[in-house]
């Protein structure tokens, strides 16, 4: 009767202990099923922004043949989803550079103008394109 007792015990043991891993293991594959789809949407999100301030770029850049300066502030969010974000224009080699820190998403835009382009940088919050006497660049609203 005491062998009874003890085998089932065991099985008991056993059984909780497959299914805690069969458990972990679908917590794992479901976080990082869940961290790939988030990064995505935040590097879908920085695509569609970078091609908006660079259609702003080209915009500012047609302006310039007519007026002296230009300023404009695109209309883009504050956020991409939900993580906020940097944006540099990289002068030598012609293209916007969209990056978050967590997580660490980075993606490049090309950026076409007749202008010269300017080093310069700003936070997704206070996104502004100004053509002045030194070219075309990104900066913080006015």
């Amino acid at each position: 009767m005491r062998e009874r007792a003890q085998s089932s015990t065991i099985g008991y043991v056993l059984a909780i202990g497959v299914a805690t891993l069969l458990i972990t293991g679908l917590i794992t594959g479901v976080g990082t099923f869940v961290e790939g789809r988030q990064e995505q949407a935040v590097r879908d999100q920085l695509t569609v922004v970078g091609e908006r301030v660079a259609s702003q770029l080209t915009a500012a850049d047609a302006l310039a043949t007519r007026e002296g300066t230009v300023y404009v502030e695109p209309a883009v969010p504050e956020r991409a989803v939900g993580m906020n974000y940097r944006i540099r224009l990289d002068a030598s080699n012609e293209q916007l550079i969209l990056s978050t820190a967590d997580p660490a998403v980075t993606v490049r835009v090309p950026v076409s103008t007749t202008r010269p382009l300017v080093d310069s940088a700003t936070q997704g919050t206070d996104v502004a394109v100004r053509y002045d006497e030194n070219g075309l660049s990104v900066g913080e609203k006015r």
